[in-house]
Parts: C-alpha cells; sequence; structure tokens
C-alpha cells in the first residue's frame, strides 16, 4: 500500500501533472487559436446547437452535462445565453414567445429583451407586459416556455345598422316622431306635413370599432347597412333628414318615402264650392253636401256624413269615417279601397275592396275583390251587391227589402254588372216615386173624364212612364242574366254569414240562383264548379 501524500507533496504533484498536460496542450493547438477564440467558437458552436435541438428539455440537460464536464467547473467557467423566438398565428392575431433558459455562465432573457425584438417590428398594440413577464419568470424558474401568447390583436366591432325616425303632424297639429306603421297608404289615417318639415331622420349611432392583428395591421370595422330609405317626390336628402317640400300628406312604401299634395277643407263642403277637382288627394274635415262633386287623382277622405254627392278618385282609395246617406243619387268610385262607416241608399263601385264598419242599407255595391262588412253591425240589407270574390257580413237581408248577392264574377263583367245595378236602382227609385204618384191620382178621381185636357195629359203620361221603367227594369234584368250567364270566374270565392241571414235574399252565381230560407249563422255559401250547383251548409 502507498502510503498517503502530505499536503505539499500533493500540491507540487499536481503541479507537475498540471505543467505537463499544457505542455502537451500546446503542442497540439499550435499557433492556430487562442483562448478567446476558442471561447468564440465555442459559445458559436452552443447557439447553433440549442437552434437545432430547439426546447426540448432533455437535450438541453444532456448539453449541460456536456459542458460542464468540458469546463471541468460545473458551468461556472463556459455557457449559452438564453435564448427566445416569436411566432405568429395563422389568422395573425396571436404573436406567442417560447424561451430556452440559459446554460451554464449564460445571460437569461429578460423582458427588455423581448420588448425590443417587439419593438424593432414595430408592434406596439396589444403587447402584454405581464404576460412577457411571467414568461420570462417561468424561464428563469427553469421550466420550458413554448408558445405563451404576449400579444394579442383585436377584432374589429361591428356598429348598429342606422335606423329611420319618423315625423309627421296630425290635423293641425305639431309636429312630431310617429312610429312607420302609421305611414303608408292608410288613408284613414293620413299623416300630413308642412313645407319644411323634416319628415325622417337617419340616425347613426354607433358606426363601430376598428381592430387590428397582432402585427399591428388595421382591421376595418364591418360596413354598417347603408340608410335604404330613397328620397320620392317632393323629398329631399340634407345631411342625415328627408325634408318636405310642399305641404301634404306623407307616404311611405317599403324603402320609399315621398310627400303628396293635398287640399285640405276644415269645414262642410257645398254646392257653392263645387265642383272639386285636384290632382291629389283630398281631405274634408267635416260632411259633403247634396249635389257636390269631388274628384281627385289620389285619396279623398271625408270625416262626416256625405249626403247625394259624387265622390270620385280615380287612382287612390275613398274614405268616409261616418259614411253616405245618398239619398238614392249619391255614388262612390275608387280606384282602390272603400272604407265607410256606413252606405245608405247610394252606389259605390271599388277596384279592390269595399269594407263597412257598420254596413248598408238599399244600395247598389260592386267590388273587383271583396265586399266586407265584419265589424260594428256588419248588416247589408236591401240592394244588389257585385263581388269578385268573397262576400262576408254578420247579417245579410231585411223583411221588404230584397237582396241580391252576386260574386265569383270575373274582372271583366264588374263594370257592366256595375252600370246595370246603377241604372237599376235609379229606375227603381223613379218607378216608386211614378207609381205613389198614380196611385194618388187613382185616389182623387173616380171619374178621368171629368179631368181637364191638361190634368187627363199629366195622368196619362204618369201611366206610360211607369210601363216604360217596368220595361227598362226587365230589360236591366235580361241583360244581367246574359252577362252572369257567362261570368264564373272564381271558385274559390264565398259567401258567409257569421249572425243570420234573413228572408227575402237571392244569391247568385253565373246562371245559377239560390234563395235561402231564414237563417241563424255561421254558414257559408260557396259554388261548385264540378257539378254547377250552389252549396250552402252551416260552419
Amino acid at each position: 500500500m502507498t502510503d498517503p501524500k502530505t499536503p505539499d507533496q500533493a500540491s507540487s504533484y499536481s503541479s507537475k501533472l498540471t505543467r505537463r498536460l499544457i505542455e502537451e496542450a500546446e503542442s497540439l493547438l499550435g499557433d492556430d487559436l487562442d483562448n478567446e477564440q476558442i471561447d468564440q467558437r465555442f459559445a458559436a458552436l452552443g447557439e447553433e446547437a440549442l437552434e437545432g435541438l430547439g426546447a426540448d428539455g432533455k437535450q438541453l440537460n444532456d448539453l449541460t452535462n456536456l459542458v460542464s464536464l468540458m469546463s471541468q467547473t460545473d458551468g461556472s467557467e463556459v455557457g449559452l445565453d438564453g435564448m427566445f423566438k416569436l411566432a405568429e398565428s395563422d389568422d395573425e392575431m396571436f404573436i406567442t414567445v417560447s424561451i430556452t433558459r440559459p446554460i451554464g455562465r449564460g445571460s437569461p432573457v429578460t423582458v427588455k429583451d423581448i420588448i425590443a425584438r417587439l419593438r424593432s417590428r414595430e408592434i406596439a398594440q396589444g403587447v402584454m407586459i405581464s404576460a412577457i413577464k411571467t414568461a420570462v419568470q417561468e424561464a428563469e424558474d427553469g421550466n420550458d416556455v413554448n408558445d405563451a401568447v404576449i400579444v394579442r390583436g383585436m377584432l374589429p366591432k361591428p356598429g348598429a345598422d342606422p335606423w329611420i325616425a319618423y315625423f309627421g303632424r296630425s290635423f293641425g297639429g305639431e309636429i312630431k316622431e310617429i312610429s312607420e306603421d302609421k305611414h303608408g297608404n292608410k288613408a284613414e289615417d293620413p299623416i300630413l306635413c308642412q313645407a319644411g318639415d323634416t319628415i325622417a331622420r337617419a340616425n347613426h349611432v354607433d358606426p363601430g370599432m376598428p381592430g387590428y392583428t397582432a402585427l399591428g395591421k388595421p382591421l376595418p370595422a364591418p360596413a354598417c347597412k347603408s340608410v335604404e330609405l330613397e328620397a320620392g317626390p317632393n323629398v329631399a336628402v340634407s345631411g342625415n333628414n328627408y325634408v318636405a317640400q310642399i305641404s301634404g300628406v306623407i307616404l311611405l312604401t317599403e324603402e320609399h318615402i315621398e310627400v303628396q299634395k293635398a287640399l285640405i277643407f276644415n269645414r262642410d263642403v257645398g254646392r257653392s264650392m263645387s265642383p272639386v277637382k285636384f290632382t291629389g288627394s283630398v281631405f274634408v274635415h267635416g260632411g259633403v253636401h247634396s249635389g257636390v262633386v269631388i274628384e281627385a287623382t289620389d285619396n279623398i277622405v271625408i270625416d262626416r256624413v256625405v249626403e247625394g254627392a259624387t265622390i270620385v278618385s280615380t287612382e287612390g282609395d275613398v274614405v268616409l269615417h261616418a259614411g253616405i246617406a245618398g239619398q238614392n243619387h249619391g255614388m262612390v268610385r275608387a280606384a282602390n279601397d272603400f272604407i265607410g262607416g256606413f252606405v245608405e241608399n247610394a252606389s259605390i263601385v271599388a277596384g279592390r275592396d269595399i269594407k263597412l264598419q257598420v254596413g248598408s242599407l238599399n244600395s247598389q255595391m260592386t267590388a273587383k275583390r271583396d265586399i266586407l262588412a265584419e265589424s260594428g253591425k256588419g248588416s247589408i240589407a236591401g240592394g244588389v251587391l257585385i263581388a269578385g270574390n268573397c262576400i262576408h257580413a254578420k247579417r245579410i237581408g231585411s223583411y221588404g227589402a230584397k237582396t241580391i248577392i252576386i260574386n265569383g264574377v270575373g274582372p271583366e263583367e264588374i263594370p257592366g254588372l256595375s252600370e246595370i245595378s246603377e241604372a237599376a236602382a235609379n229606375n227603381h227609385v223613379r218607378l216608386k216615386e211614378i207609381s205613389e204618384l198614380v196611385a194618388q191620382f187613382d185616389r182623387a178621381v173616380r171619374d178621368p173624364s171629368k179631368l181637364t185636357p191638361q190634368e187627363l195629359s199629366m195622368y196619362t203620361n204618369l201611366r206610360k212612364l211607369r210601363v216604360i221603367f217596368e220595361h227598362e227594369l226587365g230589360e236591366l234584368e235580361n241583360r244581367r242574366n246574359d252577362i252572369l250567364d257567362h261570368s264564373v270566374a272564381n271558385s274559390e270565392g264565398d259567401v258567409k254569414i257569421y249572425q243570420k241571414l234573413d228572408s227575402d235574399v237571392e244569391f247568385r252565381v253565373g246562371s245559377l240562383k239560390y234563395t235561402h230560407r231564414e237563417a241563424k249563422g255561421p254558414m257559408t255559401i260557396t259554388y261548385d264548379p264540378n257539378r254547377n250547383r250552389i252549396i250552402c251548409h252551416s260552419r
């Protein structure tokens, strides 16, 4: 056994060994590389190795051990600096960082290092300093940091679509905001304006907010829906405002707003004002006396009772809030709808529908589509009703007044049937007046030979006129039958009675006639085209 060496002997032995090893190393290295160059070469190789190895923990540990062995100083004299790598998401909305911790005496990655790299790439928005600090601290604690999000982009915020506010005036009122459903072709509730009024305004409440990617590229906010309100006749656009150029009625149809000229009467219309002919709409805040003629291209709206007048709209609706007491010579013609409270001893023709809020009495009514008396009393008593499609009422018929119901008529037959009904109604009135006068003569004059020549001539002419009107009524009925023989156009049309069907009501479809006895409703009367018959059934 060799004796242990004393400390002095060990030091001397170590010094000799060290000198010998150094001499051997110097002979191997020669003069090509000095110590500083060797260190640089080693550091470069370390960085290259780290890039190739990535952030795999096992490989880094192996490399650390290798460096420690090579340095024989546990890495205290040789080391590699920490490294980091930035990566973008595919949509460029995120930037992540992966950090490789230092080896040996290498310097760790710092927050400043990462921020400096971001600034060099001109990335300033969405940088999360706290997330960078957390990632750096994780690396300093010896943990691997992989794809930590440190920059976050912001998606653009869509704005709210603009909305339209509408304004108008009631009769004689101040301008105020109104809802959209008050506009349109609802002549029964017209909205007025004066020249210079703002009748609509586009409100842009929220235009949205632009965004940006993690790389700082701007992302514009999605475009809001554009205002799709078109300024029609007599409306000008000023900024976001739609301004009326004339006084009149506001019409809003889908994406279009316009002002229609209007003639407004704030009192009754008498004969001294007749005839009234106007291009536009006419509003009467009163009644209309007998003998007056009112004709307009657009809507006609009358608040109080119309007497024996003539009311014609060539392109719009006629609305009689109270109704018409026609005195056997009142007449209404509407290119579109007729809407009325009641109709009495009058003639009504509508290019679309007739809508009664109370009902009708001894009147001639013709509609290319429907006749509807479903509200209020909803009573139809006496007269002739002709509809291209349906006739609906709560009650139909009356004692002492025959009611003729004709439906399913083709549009080409409507004008002729309407003309016949009106002529027949006039003849009935004249015939009734003549017959009553003849009856008075008969009661007063027992012996016609005692009449003066003038009286006898008058008496004879009255009896002749009675025969003439009776004959003309028969001819009108024959003409009506000829038209109806070929008029069945709408087998889907029906007649509905909701409450009661009174006596003396005749239903006609084409050449078919049907008279139903008095009955309680509800009931429906239809035409069966397959069997060519009228069917009545309870519902």
